[in-house]
């Protein structure tokens, strides 16, 4: 049931998608009323950056709908999740740190304890350790 006017390809849809009020908030009704005459299924699902008051939208033609909207939208919610760097690679000299690290605090630890053991301990008139 789409009508003569839909736009043909998602240029067409983002231009009629910006002439939408500019305060910065748009409501999710608006753009599912706006899919509805313009022949696109709506999914809304919360943004994947987190951000309060934030949610992406995937439009789609409803003569091309093979697959659920809401694939679509929670694929691209979870594509946008910020995780750490360390989650992209991994740490090529991470071996070569440990290998070093290890040995070298090993030492450090034997040399202080040892430095402890010959260290004088004065002793006050009152048998107590004097700092």
């Amino acid at each position: 049931m789409a009508r003569d006017d839909a736009p043909d390809n998602a240029g067409e849809l983002r231009a009629r998608l910006t002439s939408l009020p500019a305060d910065g908030a748009v409501d999710p009704e608006d753009l599912w009323a706006l899919g509805d005459e313009l022949g696109y299924s709506v999914e809304i699902v919360w943004s994947g950056s987190g951000e309060e008051g934030c949610f992406d939208a995937v439009c789609r033609r409803r003569a091309v709908e093979d697959v659920p909207a809401e694939a679509d939208a929670t694929a691209l919610a979870e594509a946008e999740r910020v995780l750490p760097w360390s989650h992209y690679a991994n740490n090529p000299l991470r071996k070569a740190i440990d290998r070093d690290l290890s040995p070298e605090l090993r030492c450090f630890l034997k040399n202080r304890a040892v430095a402890r053991l010959h260290d004088p301990v004065r002793v006050r008139g009152d048998g107590r350790a004097a700092a």
